[in-house]
């Protein structure tokens, strides 16, 4: 046990919820800032999915070694640098080709993007949406088919929802016909027996470190 009778594993689970906030912030402060467009908010958002998938890879075995946290800090280096000439120059990054959960994941952040730029996501909405594609990310390995489907159901009920509650007046008072999440109630399930996820073309074991370095064919100027 360390400090406040935190183990290892939970004090670096608060540690990462913490990057992954801050990495969400700056993505809806460039929306919001205008200086992140709609091609380049969902290739920035598919990046860190992909982070995410990753480093859940290098630690099914329960740690991540040197190595492995090497490729990772890379990543992560290169993610700030796209992040950064995104924010500086108008690149228009082509729209990535995914199968699977990636090609809902991606149409969602789009929806995401809209909802913040028009003003009927907020900042807090969106933190929130933004770390449920984080969540439908993660721990593919050992969630089964069905299960995924829920949650990725989850995420476009509660972007609907985010939206369609930002189109109320403020002086309208308590909105009272906004629908409550069926899933809200529910549980996830554990890890094994699980059936894995088979996910075309957007696995784990095709994930390229090398295409966070590149944003894309995009180019400067075009239209989104």
């Amino acid at each position: 046990m360390i400090g406040f009778g935190l183990t290892p594993g939970a004090i670096g689970s608060m540690a990462k919820a913490g990057i992954d906030g801050t990495n969400n912030a700056q993505l809806i402060a460039g929306v919001q800032g205008g200086t992140l467009n709609r091609n380049e908010f969902r290739d920035l958002n598919a990046d860190l999915n992909q982070v995410q998938r990753l480093e859940d890879s290098f630690a099914k075995d329960g740690k991540i070694d040197q190595d492995e946290q090497n490729t990772l800090n890379l990543c992560k280096l290169a993610y700030q640098n796209k992040l950064k000439r995104y924010g500086s120059e108008d690149m228009f990054p082509a729209p990535r080709e995914a199968g699977g959960i990636d090609r809902e994941l991606n149409r969602q952040s789009g929806d995401i993007f809209d909802g913040l730029r028009a003003g009927q996501i907020d900042s807090q909405e969106g933190m929130q949406l933004l770390s449920g594609q984080r969540n439908a990310s993660s721990n593919l390995d050992w969630r089964s088919a069905s299960e995924q489907d829920r949650i990725m159901e989850q995420n476009r009920f509660e972007i609907d929802r985010a939206k369609m509650s930002g189109q109320q007046p403020w002086n309208s008072g308590p909105v009272e016909f906004l629908p409550q999440s069926p899933w809200q109630d529910q549980p996830l399930s554990g890890p094994p027996p699980h059936q894995p996820l088979n996910l075309p073309p957007a696995s784990v074991a095709k994930f390229d470190p090398d295409a966070i370095l590149d944003p894309g064919p995009g180019l400067p100027g075009a239209s989104d």
